[in-house]
């Protein structure tokens, strides 16, 4: 990360991403590498982390007077910490922890410790429709608790089989192979211990057939 100091952060923000940006490279495979800590596989994940990124540049310059990135390295947990302690939403900062991680190409596990996810703290953008009413008054609480910690959309959870869970360091995953758009996609298992280990269950007393 050798920049001049003529650059803005935001262009040195943007030149250092933008380097790591390799679309239509199979994440797989480097996944089985374990080459993927020095990537960025989509644009959407691009324009996340820069967005992300620039804003912490900003604070850095704001109130430090950062003129670098390796002058700003120092501030990433005390960015962090004014997230949590404005009560930011765990998803937003754990957002926060990655992109910068990746922009300073480390771990998010270097950083300072930040608060669990939990889909329960999901904002649905949609509004509520007439099939929701099956799921209130404490009906099907499975059903609710097993999409809440997978993510799964309906349509996707009544075609899943438990073989489409996948565990990767110490973490659970949903395998979706026909999501929306017929696209294929993974989805972390969050929640507390035990909702974890409710859905973790499931899948594996599953095995090939419908999980639920």
């Amino acid at each position: 990360m050798g920049h001049k100091n003529k650059k803005s952060l935001k262009q040195q923000v943007d030149e250092e991403l933008r380097s790591m940006l390799t679309t239509g490279q199979s994440k797989h495979v480097d996944k089985v590498l374990g080459e993927t800590s020095e990537k960025i596989y989509s644009y959407g994940t691009f324009n996340a982390y820069q967005q992300q990124c620039i804003a912490f540049a900003i604070y850095c310059k704001s109130q430090h007077k950062a003129k670098n990135l390796t002058d700003c390295r120092q501030y990433v947990n005390e960015y962090l910490q004014a997230s949590i302690d404005k009560d930011m939403s765990p998803y937003t900062i754990k957002l926060q922890a990655s992109a910068l991680a990746k922009l300073f190409h480390c771990s998010t596990k270097d950083f300072i410790s930040t608060p669990p996810r939990e889909r329960k703290q999901i904002k649905r953008s949609r509004l509520a429709v007439a099939r929701d009413n099956r799921y209130k008054d404490g009906k099907n609480d499975d059903f609710i608790k097993f999409c809440r910690c997978t993510g799964l959309r309906r349509r996707e959870v009544t075609s899943l089989k438990g073989d489409a869970l996948r565990e990767e360091d110490g973490k659970y995953y949903i395998h979706i192979r026909n999501g929306k758009g017929g696209r294929k996609r993974i989805s972390e298992i969050i929640g507390t211990e035990d909702e974890i280990a409710f859905v973790i269950d499931i899948m594996k007393n599953a095995g090939e057939k419908k999980s639920i």
